[in-house]
């Protein structure tokens, strides 16, 4: 055990600093439950999973839904999410997300719907009170979440220094602060508290039934040398008795827990694995296992009813709903996993959604499975088995960014359970930094003198600083996203690209030039040299049938996209293809933008060869304009190396019903 482990202050000083932290993000920073319409608490994602609540509860109509058009209308919290009929034979309406996460909700929902009255709002399910009560209650889940982690740090015998130090930079240097502050009813945070319960109740669970083994053991043999053995054998059988009562309670918790997070969330499956294979670190290991579950098969029967019964809710409601037990509440004949070529290279290192690009302190964790290898195999294999399975389910999505969001964010509950390799290379590297002030000490007290301390190895001083200046660059990365995706702009939680990484990483002020970045790499800045102008098309002369003569920006034609008229194509005349860049530069106008970033306006430089497209450059306007505005927009292009034989300027308006009007079109090469 470690000195500091009888002292608990700093850790306890740390899930202070948590909490707070936490509850200023959640209702000072940005209190979605203040927010209107799809920013509320209650919007997208959360409210599809929250919707079985006043279905079942306040209008008592679960199958057929009836009132969701009248909440949209009241509320816009997007009823995309809500629920589907999809090729019911019941012609019910089924709610598209399962529903653990309504249950976890409970208490929230109740404790809001009893007080709404009586504060003077609608107790519809969406009024203040209910927003503010999911966010509070998530906060707390939350609390709970860290409290737990730190008890099982505690329990592996971790330094105080190491957990206090873990808590922090979870919630500093993780997107977890966002998901458990501003964005906490999702089912992450959740999940993350799930987790660490887990993996508090699998420690209870085989400490109990092991401790009580040896205790049993011991007391046969110290009975066989008295007298008074048939009084030992009595008390060794009232031991085991009350070793199998002991034990039920973790049982009941391990299939609770994961019971309630595969009902959230069913991708979550992979998690079975941990019990099943915590503390089994050798072959030798994996026999005892099997011993133990024998002689504990009552409990192991416990926690699998335990879950079965949570999934079962699952089942029940679809069958209610359906006619049948099993259902795809997100549409028949779809396949949303690709499990012959799962996406985990960019999901880890890409700069749209890497995990270790927006959250790469957890490569500590990494580090520490090594520390758990070398030290502790029977938590170090069950954890790397997990892991490896989760991250392979998850990136086996389709859909691997998971939507808008602030990195990965489906790798956010497993913190709780990497919280122990984490705390590891924690534990190391405070114990490096220790040995290297006890060696400098050692050599002062010899020499009396700073010269032997100056004169030690520079690497044991490099590598502490190093890490410092990361976990620095770490801290700010995660507060800086934090803070773009909710207020400060320069983030896009769903199409980051490298070139806008890069250029907004740090700034201050949002520049709305730089989001052509989300969709074309180039955006040249700087001086430009050798600029030849060589197209130019006001669109006076043009005859084409997508021209406005009524509402123009310039002279008496302007082009124009709307729903009719969705694409106009402009062939370049021949250009120096020596140069090295192409910019297109036209003006363009719109009285009401498009918000749908799929639906949004193109312009593009597409590169032909043999009539088929070999590279197209293209940026979406609206990202670019606000409503009423006319402005000048320039795209740029690299001239290709690969061989073409013509360029087009196109305007594409994607399947968009919003009108654009468009003029003063010129192109020019420069190096």
């Amino acid at each position: 055990m470690h000195r500091s482990q009888m002292n608990k202050t700093y850790s306890n000083s740390a899930l202070l600093f948590a909490a707070c932290v936490l509850t200023y993000a959640s209702f000072v920073f940005y209190p979605k439950w203040q927010k209107p319409q799809t920013e509320a608490e209650l919007s997208w994602d959360i409210a599809g999973y929250y919707f079985y609540l006043p279905a079942f509860f306040i209008y008592n109509d679960p199958l057929k839904v009836g009132f969701k058009d009248d909440i949209q209308k009241k509320y816009n919290p997007q009823t995309v999410y809500y629920s589907t009929a999809l090729y019911t034979p019941t012609d019910n309406q089924v709610m598209k997300y399962a529903s653990g996460m309504a249950i976890m909700y409970a208490p929230a929902f109740f404790a809001a719907h009893f007080s709404a009255n009586f504060l003077g709002y609608a107790a519809d399910g969406f009024s203040l009170p209910y927003q503010f009560a999911i966010q509070f209650w998530s906060l707390l889940v939350a609390f709970v979440g860290l409290y737990y982690v730190r008890k099982v740090l505690i329990k592996l015998k971790f330094s105080d220094k190491a957990i206090a130090l873990t808590l922090v930079l979870y919630i500093l240097a993780t997107n977890y602060l966002d998901y458990a502050s501003v964005t906490n009813a999702m089912p992450h945070s959740y999940i993350f508290t799930l987790y660490a319960l887990l993996v508090w109740n699998i420690l209870k669970f085989y400490e109990t039934g092991a401790n009580e083994k040896i205790e049993n053991k011991r007391t046969l043999q110290e009975g066989q040398q008295t007298k008074e053995y048939a009084q030992a054998v009595f008390n060794k059988k009232s031991k085991i008795q009350n070793s199998k009562s002991k034990i039920l309670l973790p049982a009941i918790g391990i299939g609770t827990t994961i019971g309630l997070a595969v009902l959230a969330r069913p991708s979550e499956l992979p998690i079975i694995l941990l019990p099943v294979l915590w503390g089994i670190g050798s072959l030798d290991d994996a026999g005892q296992r099997l011993l133990f579950l024998k002689e504990n098969i009552l409990s192991v029967a416990v926690a699998v009813i335990t879950f079965a019964a949570w999934v079962s809710v699952q089942l029940f409601y679809w069958k209610a709903a359906t006619g049948k037990f099993l259902y795809n509440s997100y549409g028949d004949g779809e396949d949303f996993f690709d499990w012959k070529h799962p996406h985990i290279i960019v999901g880890l290192f890409s700069a749209q959604k890497g995990w270790f690009v927006y959250t790469p302190i957890m490569i500590f964790a990494v580090f520490g499975l090594v520390l758990l290898f070398k030290k502790q195999r029977g938590i170090f294999f069950p954890i790397t088995v997990f892991l490896a399975a989760f991250i392979y389910v998850s990136f086996a999505y389709k859909i691997w960014w998971y939507a808008a969001s602030i990195g990965q964010r489906q790798m956010i509950q497993t913190y709780s359970i990497l919280a122990i390799p984490f705390a590891a290379f924690i534990q190391w590297l405070l114990d490096f930094v220790f040995r290297i002030k006890e060696a400098g000490l050692r050599t002062l007290e010899k020499s009396d003198s700073m010269t032997s301390i100056i004169q030690n190895p520079k690497s044991k001083i490099l590598l502490p600083t190093l890490i410092a200046l990361f976990i620095a660059a770490c801290i700010y990365m995660n507060l800086f996203w934090t803070y773009n995706a909710h207020i400060g702009g320069n983030f896009d939680g769903e199409n980051m690209t490298r070139a806008y990484f890069w250029r907004v990483l740090g700034k201050t002020q949002h520049d709305r030039d730089d989001d052509k970045l989300l969709d074309n790499k180039y955006d040249v800045k700087g001086e430009r040299k050798n600029i030849e102008v060589f197209y130019t098309n006001n669109f006076e002369a043009d005859t084409s049938t997508h021209l406005s003569m009524d509402s123009v920006i310039a002279g008496k034609k302007s082009l124009y996209l709307d729903k009719m008229h969705q694409v106009s194509e402009y062939p370049l005349p021949r250009f120096d293809k020596n140069k090295t860049w192409l910019r297109a530069t036209a003006t363009f106008y719109i009285r009401e933008k498009e918000t749908d970033v799929w639906k949004m306006s193109k312009f593009q430089i597409i590169f032909i060869k043999n009539k088929r497209i070999v590279r197209i450059n293209e940026i979406r306007l609206q990202r670019l304009m606000n409503n009423f505005e006319t402005r000048p927009i320039q795209i740029d292009a690299k001239i290709p190396k690969i061989d073409f034989d013509s360029v087009f300027i196109g305007f594409d308006n994607n399947g968009g019903n919003k009108k654009i009007w468009i003029d003063d079109l010129s192109v020019e090469t420069f190096n």
